[in-house]
């Protein structure tokens, strides 16, 4: 949360298709601040980092970027989205076992 513009540019890197998507975006809502283009690649960092993924890819992005447009628009199905990363792509979760 608290990456400057350049730390963010750094280590959140995107795959070419994911810099098109996201290029997308921004010219169809053309009320996006750099700070909410920010707000979308860093959403999209924690997706990976969840996934156990380095490369952000344009299914994040367009997770990330649903995600923001619920932030000022409430009125927004969130249902109609369809950018959720199929659960093959997300490692399972092992749980250590019980101890007696």
């Amino acid at each position: 949360a608290e990456m400057t513009p350049a730390v963010t540019r750094a280590t959140c890197i995107l795959t070419s298709a994911a810099e098109t998507t996201l290029a997308t975006i921004v010219e169809r809502h053309d009320g996006l601040s750099a700070r909410a283009i920010d707000r979308i690649i860093k959403v999209a960092r924690t997706a990976i980092d969840l996934a156990g993924r380095d490369l952000i890819d344009t299914d994040d992005i367009t997770l990330a970027a649903s995600y923001r447009v619920l932030d000022y628009d409430p009125s927004v199905d969130p249902r109609k989205f369809t950018a959720v990363p199929p659960l093959s792509r997300i490692p399972p979760i092992t749980l250590p076992s019980p101890r007696d």
